[in-house]
Protein backbone atom coordinates (compact mmCIF):
# COMPACT_ATOMS: atom_id res chain seq x y z
CA UNK A 1 0.00 0.00 0.00
CA UNK A 2 1.52 3.53 -1.08
CA UNK A 3 0.92 6.52 1.58
CA UNK A 4 0.99 9.88 0.14
CA UNK A 5 2.01 12.66 1.81
CA UNK A 6 -0.07 14.94 0.44
CA UNK A 7 -3.45 13.01 -0.05
CA UNK A 8 -5.35 13.59 3.31
CA UNK A 9 -7.46 10.92 2.34
CA UNK A 10 -6.94 8.10 4.86
CA UNK A 11 -9.21 4.89 5.05
CA UNK A 12 -9.89 2.72 7.92
CA UNK A 13 -7.56 -0.07 6.19
CA UNK A 14 -4.86 2.71 6.38
CA UNK A 15 -5.82 3.55 9.65
CA UNK A 16 -5.60 0.25 11.05
CA UNK A 17 -1.80 0.09 9.61
CA UNK A 18 -1.28 2.97 11.30
CA UNK A 19 -2.75 2.16 15.11
CA UNK A 20 -0.48 -1.12 14.38
CA UNK A 21 2.86 0.87 13.78
CA UNK A 22 1.97 2.77 17.33
CA UNK A 23 1.89 -0.28 18.86
CA UNK A 24 4.57 -1.90 17.78
CA UNK A 25 6.76 1.60 18.30
CA UNK A 26 5.29 0.88 21.92
CA UNK A 27 6.11 -2.48 22.12
CA UNK A 28 9.80 -2.28 21.00
CA UNK A 29 10.46 0.56 23.57
CA UNK A 30 8.77 -1.61 26.04
CA UNK A 31 6.15 0.80 27.37
CA UNK A 32 4.44 -1.24 29.60
CA UNK A 33 3.52 1.13 32.60
CA UNK A 34 3.69 5.21 32.23
CA UNK A 35 6.92 5.36 34.32
CA UNK A 36 8.36 3.83 30.81
CA UNK A 37 6.62 6.36 28.69
CA UNK A 38 8.43 9.18 30.63
CA UNK A 39 11.78 8.06 28.71
CA UNK A 40 10.19 9.02 25.36
CA UNK A 41 9.09 11.88 26.36
CA UNK A 42 9.95 14.88 23.77
CA UNK A 43 11.54 11.96 21.19
CA UNK A 44 10.11 12.14 17.63
CA UNK A 45 10.04 8.56 16.34
CA UNK A 46 10.60 7.70 13.09
CA UNK A 47 7.85 5.06 11.85
CA UNK A 48 8.45 2.80 9.18
CA UNK A 49 5.86 4.07 6.93
CA UNK A 50 7.25 6.58 4.78
CA UNK A 51 8.15 9.90 6.52
CA UNK A 52 5.52 9.47 9.76
CA UNK A 53 6.85 9.92 13.02
CA UNK A 54 5.43 9.27 16.46
CA UNK A 55 6.09 12.16 19.10
CA UNK A 56 5.70 11.75 23.01
CA UNK A 57 4.74 14.86 25.33
CA UNK A 58 3.48 16.01 28.90
CA UNK A 59 0.88 18.09 29.13
CA UNK A 60 -0.12 20.44 31.57
CA UNK A 61 -3.24 20.43 33.54
CA UNK A 62 -4.90 22.43 36.57
CA UNK A 63 -3.21 19.91 39.21
CA UNK A 64 -0.23 18.54 37.31
CA UNK A 65 2.07 18.09 34.77
CA UNK A 66 1.89 14.44 34.53
CA UNK A 67 -0.46 13.67 31.59
CA UNK A 68 0.86 12.02 28.20
CA UNK A 69 -0.05 12.65 24.46
CA UNK A 70 1.51 10.01 21.94
CA UNK A 71 1.06 11.32 18.64
CA UNK A 72 1.15 9.34 15.58
CA UNK A 73 1.55 12.14 12.60
CA UNK A 74 2.05 12.80 9.05
CA UNK A 75 4.26 15.54 7.60
CA UNK A 76 1.39 18.46 6.38
CA UNK A 77 -1.39 16.53 7.69
CA UNK A 78 -0.79 16.43 11.48
CA UNK A 79 -1.65 13.79 14.07
CA UNK A 80 -3.79 10.76 12.50
CA UNK A 81 -3.83 8.75 15.97
CA UNK A 82 -3.55 10.71 19.38
CA UNK A 83 -3.63 9.38 23.21
CA UNK A 84 -4.17 11.31 25.84
CA UNK A 85 -3.82 10.13 29.37
CA UNK A 86 -5.19 12.04 31.92
CA UNK A 87 -3.29 10.97 35.40
CA UNK A 88 -5.61 13.62 37.43
CA UNK A 89 -8.72 12.66 36.04
CA UNK A 90 -7.49 8.87 35.90
CA UNK A 91 -9.02 8.33 32.21
CA UNK A 92 -7.04 7.72 28.81
CA UNK A 93 -8.78 9.26 25.02
CA UNK A 94 -7.68 7.83 21.82
CA UNK A 95 -8.68 10.32 19.00
CA UNK A 96 -8.56 9.00 15.67
CA UNK A 97 -8.74 10.68 12.01
CA UNK A 98 -10.41 9.12 9.23
CA UNK A 99 -12.51 9.25 5.92
CA UNK A 100 -14.99 6.84 7.16
CA UNK A 101 -16.69 6.35 11.22
CA UNK A 102 -14.75 4.00 13.46
CA UNK A 103 -17.16 1.46 15.28
CA UNK A 104 -17.49 2.44 18.44
CA UNK A 105 -15.78 6.19 18.58
CA UNK A 106 -17.73 9.13 18.76
CA UNK A 107 -17.96 11.47 15.78
CA UNK A 108 -16.15 15.43 17.37
CA UNK A 109 -15.90 17.33 14.17
CA UNK A 110 -14.65 17.03 10.39
CA UNK A 111 -11.39 18.83 9.31
CA UNK A 112 -10.48 21.08 6.35
CA UNK A 113 -9.74 17.38 4.33
CA UNK A 114 -13.29 16.44 5.26
CA UNK A 115 -11.77 13.24 7.61
CA UNK A 116 -13.60 12.48 10.51
CA UNK A 117 -12.37 12.86 14.14
CA UNK A 118 -13.70 10.39 16.65
CA UNK A 119 -12.85 9.80 19.91
CA UNK A 120 -12.79 7.28 22.58
CA UNK A 121 -12.88 7.44 26.25
CA UNK A 122 -11.33 4.76 28.62
CA UNK A 123 -11.91 4.17 32.37
CA UNK A 124 -8.47 4.46 33.58
CA UNK A 125 -5.08 6.09 32.95
CA UNK A 126 -2.98 3.16 31.38
CA UNK A 127 -0.89 2.70 29.10
CA UNK A 128 -1.94 -1.01 28.70
CA UNK A 129 -5.70 -0.65 28.38
CA UNK A 130 -4.29 1.95 25.38
CA UNK A 131 -2.49 -0.57 24.22
CA UNK A 132 -5.31 -3.05 23.85
CA UNK A 133 -7.74 -0.98 22.33
CA UNK A 134 -5.44 0.14 19.74
CA UNK A 135 -4.76 -3.56 18.96
CA UNK A 136 -8.46 -4.64 19.40
CA UNK A 137 -8.92 -2.04 16.19
CA UNK A 138 -7.20 -4.40 14.20
CA UNK A 139 -9.29 -7.42 14.91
Amino acid sequence: MSYSLINPNLTNEELLILSRELVNVLKLNKITKLESLRKLVGNHIKSTIASDFIEVRTSKSQHSDLNYRIRYCRPFQGALIEVGIDMDRKFSQIELMSQEPMQGYSLVRKDQYSRLSQFKTLPRADINLVIQELSSLQQ
